[in-house]
Parts: structure tokens; sequence; C-alpha cells
């Protein structure tokens, strides 16, 4: 008997909706669209890095930082989707950690960064260099001097 994707299908179409109303600045919609995806998901990751990104956006930081750090911290089969938003979240998670002044935390997850991408290709390597220069700042190195 063929599987029956209706309900993975209904799904995608509010990834979709949602993906275009992040894109569009619509970010509560956006939210909410994303919810809708993640309900019943069996993908227990799809959703959660882009609610990040919608949060991030809104400037909802602990809600952001909460599902950046489920999303790296949840095993997950999907790979495929999962892979372009790991090096993002980490480098994100950096950063929050950073403004709120946890350089231990922040350090981490840059570092994290590092282990992922360090020899990703050319068009990523502005995180590296970013998450590079993040550690040294942490450390108390300044480059140059």
């Amino acid at each position: 008997p063929e599987a029956d994707h209706g309900g993975a299908a209904e799904r995608a179409k509010y990834a979709a909706l949602g993906v275009a109303a992040l894109a569009e600045g619509h970010l509560e919609d956006a939210v909410a669209a994303f919810r809708q995806w993640d309900e019943g998901n069996a993908c227990e990751t799809c959703a959660t890095a882009w609610l990040a990104r919608a949060y991030d956006r809104m400037g909802s930081t602990d809600s952001a930082l909460a599902l950046y750090e489920r999303l790296v911290t949840t095993p997950s089969t999907a790979l495929f989707q999962d892979a372009g938003h790991l090096g993002h979240a980490y480098l994100r998670l950096g950063q929050l950690y950073e403004q709120r002044d946890d350089r231990r935390r922040a350090a981490e997850n840059y570092g994290r960064l590092l282990s992922l991408w360090d020899k990703a290709d050319p068009e990523m390597q502005a995180w590296v260099l970013e998450a590079r220069a993040a550690l040294a700042r942490l450390a108390g190195d300044r480059p140059g001097s």
C-alpha cells in the first residue's frame, strides 16, 4: 500500500508560508505559521530553526535563545533540514551569550561553529572569521596587539 503523505504536505504549506512571512517582515504571521508547521510534526527540529530566527528578529531574545539551544541539543535525523541552520545557530548563540556577558557559553558556541565549519566553503568563511574574532575578544586578545 502507498503511504499517505497528506499530513506532511499540509505541514509543508505552513513552512512555506512562514518563510515567506519572515522574508516579508511579518514576524507574528511567521511565528504562527511555523507553530502550525511544528504541531504534530515527526521532525523535532524542522520548525525550530525558523522559529528561533523569527523570535530573534522580533527581539524576543529569551525565546530565540531557548529555541537555538533546542536546535543544537536535540538529536535529529533531519540532517538535510538542519545542516544549513546549525552554523547560524552556533553563531547566534555565541553572540547572544556574549551580549549577556556569559563568556563561557559564548566561547563554547563560537568554538562549536569553528569545529563544524573551519574548513567550510569560501562563502561561509565570513561566519568562521567572525567566530574567531569573537573568541580572541573573549580571551582578551586584540588582533594586532
